[in-house]
């Protein structure tokens, strides 16, 4: 599915939500038209605060993508990283695990066509065109309230959703960067290592969907293609 924002009469590309058939995990990928030659990096870390540019090997494409497995490791693709929440289904605290800041609104790749139904629309008409904003991005209980103005995809079945917030002031970048995209992400989770394998968690993901502990045979996908679990384990 897609988050598209609606603002200046316009729906603009934002977000991709897609969910594996496999585990349950979740790609996310903000989605920017365009590809870049070079990056800029810095960190809370000792002696990288200050900021780095990176010309890289070949262009790369400007979407950035996050990938949170069913077994609680977050990857960002970005920069090669990882960090560790609960796994998915086991879902009892809020993590922030995101954060994303756009220079201005006007700056978002306009989205050529209709909404689909399957498609979620964050309303933030009343922003301005002018002033960089970010957005933060929660995994949390399906009852969690986000902060402000919020879009919340709640995943009943297994135990989770996801939310993604308006902070309410952006983020801060170095004053040479203010008309770029730039990403944070956390330097550790809550957790230094992954807490379920990842077998353990495809079959906790597809016990929480059918509510099943033993033999589950699905309805043919739209390649015609039958999957049958044993979720012994």
């Amino acid at each position: 599915m897609r988050v598209l924002i609606l603002h200046g009469g316009r729906l603009l590309r934002f977000l991709t939500v897609e969910s594996s058939d496999r585990d349950g995990s979740l790609i996310l990928i903000a989605r920017r038209e365009g590809r870049s030659a070079s990056c800029v990096s810095w960190s809370s870390r000792p002696g990288e605060q200050q900021p780095h540019r990176t010309e890289l090997d070949k262009p790369r494409l400007k979407s950035k993508r996050v990938t949170v497995h069913q077994s609680g490791r977050v990857n960002y693709h970005e920069n090669g990283r990882s960090i560790f929440i609960e796994p998915l289904t086991m879902t009892t605290r809020t993590n922030c695990i995101y954060a994303y800041r756009v220079p201005a609104m006007q700056k978002l790749d306009v989205f050529p066509s209709p909404a689909d139904s399957e498609d979620a629309i964050f309303d933030l008409t009343d922003l301005g065109d002018d002033g960089a904003v970010s957005f933060s991005f929660f995994i949390s209980p399906p009852d969690f309230v986000p902060p402000g103005r919020a879009i919340k995809l709640a995943y009943e079945l297994e135990r989770y959703a996801l939310s993604i917030s308006v902070d309410s002031k952006a983020f801060p970048v170095p004053g040479d960067y203010e008309d770029y995209f730039a990403t944070l992400s956390p330097e550790h989770g809550p957790f230094r290592e992954q807490q379920m394998g990842e077998d353990q968690a495809i079959i906790s993901y597809h016990r929480a969907l059918t509510g099943s502990s033993d033999l589950v045979l699905y309805s043919p996908n739209g390649e015609g293609i039958i999957r049958l679990k044993c979720l012994s384990g």
